[in-house]
């Protein structure tokens, strides 16, 4: 089933903020350090946090989820400007862990998956990650896995969002 756009203003750092209150105990309970970074002096914005938001919850448990005592897991938000466009701004999001990693055979077939929007059955992609697809689609944004193996893994997702007062930047 699809969700209706719901865009609305949200505040991104409320958002971030109450998705590690609720991850932070878990990830403490395995020995794993969260750290989350809100890199923008703009907070509020217009988009659809709900989709925003079970992207970044999804993106984070897997990381603690797969990863064991001492790793960590960052989690950036960066809002960028757009060229020539004084109301809207990329959504950035970072989350990054020192897991691991993933294989670059599997790494490469994640990617293909990742943004090929034509194809009907994502083999490679795990149920948790075909929900990510699939929300980043329908939010026209974009997704890409960087890793390496017994290193790290990475996932950087980029929407756009509308600034709520563009003219008081």
């Amino acid at each position: 089933m699809i969700r209706e756009n719901c865009e609305k203003e949200f505040d991104i750092q409320t958002e971030m903020e109450i998705i590690q209150s609720v991850l932070d105990p878990i990830a403490k309970s395995k020995g794993i350090k969260l750290s989350c970074d809100y890199l923008s002096t703009i907070r509020k914005v217009i988009g659809d946090n709900y989709r925003i938001q079970t992207v970044l919850t999804i993106l984070t448990s897997n990381a603690i989820r797969f990863n064991s005592k001492g790793s960590r897991i960052g989690v950036e938000i960066t809002l960028f400007p757009i060229k020539m466009d004084n109301k809207h701004r990329m959504l950035e999001v970072v989350v990054n862990d020192t897991g691991s990693g993933i294989s670059q055979d599997k790494v490469d077939q994640i990617n293909k998956e990742f943004k090929d929007v034509y194809l009907e059955e994502a083999l490679t992609l795990g149920l948790r990650l075909k929900r990510v697809r699939q929300l980043i689609q329908e939010m026209n944004g974009s997704i890409i896995l960087r890793s390496k193996e017994n290193e790290y893994t990475s996932f950087t997702f980029n929407v756009l969002v509308k600034l709520v007062n563009p003219f008081f930047l």
